[in-house]
């Protein structure tokens, strides 16, 4: 993988994947997965919730040039250009489930659905409580592999 990851940065120069999901716990799980396939450089913004100044990741974004870059987090607006973005959806349900962990408001499913309509989501993964985390790495690592090659093709 590493030769076509030099092959995309040589075009492209930055790659940048964007990794999407209010179950926070569950999205950090995945990122511990994919470190271990993926040299990617990996931006944790968990914290910033769904109300931020984007110019914060983009300020980032610029402290790395010509490599590849996962950035994960709850939300991240249009103005946050990648080349793949993938969002881990939640039913309301499950939203019930994690609110507590993270200690959400009621009404911030609602918020994120309607900000998530902002966003450009490239792959919707529905996940469920029992999602095995290793099915979920492989399925994620797949997207990552599949766009690279798209884009390799362009």
């Amino acid at each position: 993988m590493s030769t076509i990851l030099e092959e995309i940065i040589k075009r492209k120069g930055n790659f940048i994947i964007l990794i999407t999901s209010l179950d926070t716990q569950l999205l950090i799980k995945l990122i511990d997965e994919l470190k271990k396939d993926l040299k990617f450089t990996y931006l944790q913004f968990t914290q910033l919730g769904l109300e931020y100044d984007s110019n914060i990741i983009k300020k980032r974004i610029d402290d790395f040039q010509d490599t590849c870059i996962l950035i994960y987090g709850l939300y991240f607006p249009l103005d946050i250009k990648c080349d793949c973005h993938i969002n881990l959806s939640i039913n309301h349900h499950r939203f019930e489930e994690v609110k507590e962990e993270n200690k959400y408001e009621n009404e911030f499913y609602q918020k994120y659905l309607d900000k998530s309509k902002e966003s450009s989501i490239t792959k919707y993964i529905n996940i469920k409580p029992d999602t095995d985390i290793k099915i979920l790495g492989d399925l994620v690592f797949e997207y990552i592999s599949n766009r690279i090659n798209y884009l390799l093709k362009k």
